[in-house]
């Protein structure tokens, strides 16, 4: 049940973002015994994640009259950050709504653009998100996920994905909040639909996981981590409606196989990822099937402590 969204939207974002969003390259994975992994390097875009597409979509798909006084949304980090840099672009205020626990190095994109941090308590954060409340602020509401342009947006990446890498067999796609994985399903479905979509999780947040083993979305126990970029309570319903429509499977992976992919990539590649970012190559490292698989790198912007931490552990990595 895709709705409005559909391979012309995507398309129309694609042509729409093209002057502010980086085609971001696919390369190798190179230490990939046994498999034919593919790195899709979403931490390359101008905020250094993927969610520059939705935002950019949202806000250039509008009427300048209907922005002009200004756009608000919500975010832990990534999303904010990008809604910061396009209304920048744009000349145009930017509030983003965060948890009170969100770090303040976290907003410090958003600031750098000119956006202003309104923090509030996670309960009611969520409240907004599952638009049970809406946010008191003046100008544009723009919902992270809840936004058809949004969604077009993220499926920019599939239509990428598809032109860069034609024959392809699996799509593995870190899940947040569903609109990543929602977008890249649609436009690649709508392609090639023999190629699988395969949603990433982390297991101290694995809201899809759940959904799907009871038919619904689930509200689950949300631990916080260093994969801080993906997981929430549970699956929004409107994206449930597509993701379970079009996701063919999920694979959960722990923080240490998700510690090891983020080594592995700074080794190997020399790529600095996130751990949402690093996922999806945690979960194409767990396959046992000699498949081409493109593992979306979703974002870089891992605090600098953190990442030293990983890079700098003793633990063997097998991979």
């Amino acid at each position: 049940m895709t709705g409005h969204i559909n391979l012309q939207t995507i398309a129309e974002a694609q042509n729409r973002i093209r002057k502010y969003v980086t085609a971001s390259p696919m390369i190798p994975l190179h230490q990939s015994k046994g498999h034919q992994i593919f790195l899709k390097l979403e931490n390359l875009q101008p905020v250094g994640s993927f969610k520059l597409r939705g935002a950019c979509n949202a806000l250039l798909s509008k009427k300048p009259e209907v922005i002009r006084d200004g756009v608000f949304t919500l975010s832990t980090g990534n999303f904010g950050h990008a809604l910061a840099w396009i209304a920048n672009q744009l000349n145009i205020p930017c509030h983003v709504i965060v948890p009170d626990h969100v770090p303040e190095a976290k907003m410090a994109g958003v600031r750098y653009n000119g956006g202003h941090v309104v923090r509030v308590s996670f309960e009611k954060w969520w409240r907004y998100v599952q638009n049970e409340e809406t946010p008191e602020l003046e100008g544009y509401y723009v919902h992270p996920d809840g936004e058809d342009e949004i969604i077009s947006g993220n499926g920019t990446l599939g239509l990428e994905i598809m032109a860069q890498l034609p024959d392809v067999d699996a799509i593995f796609v870190p899940y947040g909040s569903g609109g990543l994985c929602a977008g890249v399903s649609i436009a690649v479905k709508a392609m090639n639909a023999s190629v699988e979509v395969c949603a990433c999780e982390i297991s101290t947040a694995a809201p899809f996981e759940a959904a799907r083993r009871n038919g619904k979305p689930t509200s689950i126990d949300f631990q916080a981590s260093f994969v801080d970029g993906i997981g929430c309570p549970s699956v929004l319903d409107k994206i449930w409606e597509i993701v379970n429509e079009l996701i063919d499977y999920s694979v959960t992976v722990n923080l240490e196989e998700a510690r090891s992919a983020t080594k592995i990539m700074a080794e190997s590649n020399h790529v600095i990822v996130e751990g949402a970012g690093a996922v999806s190559v945690a979960a194409a490292l767990k396959e046992d099937r000699g498949r081409k698989i493109v593992c979306v790198v979703s974002g870089g912007n891992i605090d600098h402590g953190v990442y030293a931490d990983i890079l700098s552990s003793n633990r063997e990595l097998e991979h």
